[in-house]
């Protein structure tokens, strides 16, 4: 998922060195910390305990001090040693969301371009191999660098300007095996899948943001959720096009969904894609003549709901499917879900056949079994997210019953039952709330008609 450090290499010298464990260099000692703790991160705290006979949070603890300690006892704040520069690089992966991290990355990017990571390198003395582990690990840092940027500093969210992603190329497409410390010519790039697609995936983004200005200001609209005209959103749209042309043409034309890797890559390909078209057509990119109704057109309706149900459904491939641990790609991927469920359960409310609403359908029921929380808490956002699931099942339900000739089916969800009868319980009256076939029993929950959403509402309560 990373690809800082050339495996067969590496391998070889943690070989050697456990002969002699004392007299590994600083710089193979910090890596080596970086690799325990970064391992013990992704794995279970069940998994833990079976291999280790102790306790994930320990492990965590003790690795992490000893990685700090070898970076320090190797200088890495002074350091020109790549080797020690992707220990740390590690050391920011295991912890991606940290503030140690946010600050740590900061200093990392100064480091790396105090070395010259972020320039074509033409000194003679370093090898064809350095040259490409360099450019490795510079795209990795900037990747890091940008997202650090958008989640600690609210008022500053925009990404990188093109000009502080340097002037070197992409990594090679090429696999840890094709590179030698002794090589003397660069390795033939391969033109399908390798160990790098899922990084190189990654950096096509950075790459494409680097060269195209309109995804520079599209990147920029999104992240700062600025309004946007008609105009605008269809230049969005064919911008967008033009990265998922780049995916298609350069990793998915030969890959193989049976391969755990070339699975993921795919499927985080396309929550950036779904993510990237959901946001430029949603509702709260309107312009409004009042700032009180957000209103939006059919056509629109059938682009958010149709890229909500691709991200989510990667979502969920990558969380559930994927042989990888979670946390090793939480950084390519998003936590802010909840607009594309609001949006699939407010389009429910009117959709209610078809295979893709049997797919929505399961996703949300997917989203509850996991998050029981969104039924027990009574707070204003999960009461308000539990009332558009319960109009939105009234709609399913009646169509269902129509297609079967009237005849209602025992086959409610379980996550339905429990909404339904904490709704109930919570009736501050005491009145009984009427069957969950009335199609009028939740007109009293204060949800806008079948024909309109007003965004403006739901805006305030993700705030909270």
């Amino acid at each position: 998922m990373t690809k800082i450090v050339h495996v067969p290499t590496l391998q070889q010298r943690v070989l050697d060195a456990s002969w002699d464990p004392a007299n590994a260099s600083k710089s193979l000692t910090a890596i080596l910390f970086a690799i325990y703790t970064i391992a013990v991160t992704s794995i279970s705290s069940d998994d833990c305990q079976t291999f280790f006979d102790e306790s994930r949070a320990d492990l965590l603890t003790r690795y992490r001090t000893a990685t700090v300690r070898a970076l320090f006892q190797a200088d890495f704040l002074t350091t020109k040693d790549l080797e020690i520069l992707q220990a740390l690089t590690l050391f920011l992966f295991s912890n991606p969301g940290s503030e140690l991290t946010t600050t740590l990355t900061g200093a990392t990017i100064r480091i790396a371009e105090k070395m010259g990571l972020h320039r074509e390198s033409t000194d003679p003395q370093t090898s064809l191999f350095e040259k490409e582990m360099r450019i490795r690990l510079w795209w990795q840092l900037r990747g890091l660098d940008a997202r650090c940027r958008i989640a600690s500093t609210p008022a500053l969210r925009k990404p990188p300007a093109p000009s502080e992603l340097g002037d070197i190329r992409l990594p090679l497409n090429v696999n840890d095996a094709d590179l030698h410390p002794d090589m003397t010519e660069p390795p033939l790039e391969h033109s399908g899948p390798t160990e790098m697609m899922c990084v190189l995936m990654k950096f096509e983004v950075s790459n494409w943001h680097r060269h195209s200005p309109t995804a520079v200001k599209l990147f920029e609209n999104v992240i700062q959720g600025h309004v946007r005209n008609k105009a605008l959103i269809e230049l969005e749209d064919k911008v967008i096009s033009e990265l998922q042309n780049i995916y298609h043409e350069k990793y998915f034309r030969n890959s193989d969904p049976r391969i755990p890797l070339h699975r993921l890559t795919h499927a985080i390909a396309n929550i950036s894609i779904a993510r990237l078209r959901f946001n430029i057509h949603h509702p709260r990119g309107r312009p409004t003549n009042d700032d009180t109704e957000v209103y939006i057109t059919r056509e629109e309706s059938d682009i958010l709901f149709e890229s909500a149900i691709i991200w989510l459904d990667a979502m969920v491939d990558v969380s559930k499917s994927s042989k990888f641990s979670s946390h090793l790609f939480t950084h390519m991927t998003t936590s802010s879900q909840m607009d594309a469920y609001i949006y699939l359960l407010s389009d429910l409310r009117r959709r209610c056949s078809g295979d893709q609403v049997a797919l929505a359908w399961k996703l949300v029921e997917d989203l509850y079994n996991e998050h029981p929380e969104l039924i027990d808490d009574g707070n204003d956002f999960f009461l308000a997210f539990g009332d558009l699931t319960l109009e939105a099942w009234v709609a399913r339900r009646n169509e269902l019953a129509l297609s079967r000739g009237g005849v209602e089916s025992d086959g409610t969800p379980r996550f339905i039952q429990l909404l339904w009868e904490k709704r109930q319980y919570q009736n501050a009256d005491g009145a009984e709330l009427p069957p969950i076939f009335n199609t009028h029993g939740l007109d009293d929950f204060g949800l806008q008609d079948d024909k309109d959403l007003n965004w403006v509402y739901w805006s305030e309560l993700l705030r909270l």
